[in-house]
């Protein structure tokens, strides 16, 4: 009998869940702490499609995975769950936004926490090449278009860049990530928006219907 990562986890007392996409800002989960923690060689790209939350199957928006970068960094926060049922009703929860529906992958990552010397094992959800809905590269152009342009069942594509972009300016200020600041702007030029007065999400939907 072959036991799943997920299974396995649900048997401990206490986890950690490291989102660097949209968990840093809309986790809908209940969990007992959060912490600003990264993990090495790696770095966020917006290569996965989403075909329900950020898209539609005919007009997929675009959402991040990870990949391998020499020297790279992704910056998120962990997420501590403790007690059997609310791992469980997380667990659960995580297995139907980031798989059922994602088509992410599922491990294990050291993270390494914001001015501490502690290293968390944390779960992460990741998309390879091998699930249907990956996009993989392209120009930046290209991206930016494909974020302005798509609408999925929870919001607009546009949100899932802005809001990312807005947790970096506001918990990491002095980290520089050019992937994503680079999209953003673009997005940002294409919708009308400024990229000199850079304003968050949460203002500009009082002020613009996107």
């Amino acid at each position: 009998m072959v036991i799943t990562v997920d299974e396995l986890l649900k048997t401990q007392d206490r986890i950690h869940v490291f989102g660097y996409g949209s968990l840093t800002w809309k986790p809908d989960f209940d969990y007992d702490k959060e912490m600003l923690g990264y993990i090495k060689g790696y770095e966020r790209r917006f290569w996965q499609g989403s075909s329900h939350h950020r898209g539609t199957p005919e007009k997929p928006g675009r959402v991040l995975t990870l990949t391998k970068v020499d020297e790279g960094k992704c910056w998120g926060i962990v997420f501590e769950v403790s007690g059997s049922e609310k791992i469980r009703r997380a667990l659960d929860y995580l297995q139907m936004r980031e798989q059922s529906l994602g088509h992410y992958d599922i491990s294990i990552v050291p993270v390494h926490i914001k001015d501490q010397q502690d290293t968390v094992y944390s779960i992460v959800y990741y998309a390879t090449p091998k699930n249907p809905l990956f996009l993989g590269d392209g120009p930046l152009e290209k991206l930016a278009d494909n974020i302005a342009n798509s609408f999925g069942k929870v919001g607009h594509n546009i949100e899932y860049l802005f809001r990312l972009a807005d947790f970096m300016r506001e918990k990491l200020p002095n980290e520089s990530e050019e992937h994503l600041f680079q999209l953003d702007a673009l997005v940002r030029t294409k919708v009308g928006l400024s990229t000199k007065n850079i304003l968050p999400w949460k203002k500009i939907i009082r002020n613009a219907n996107l």
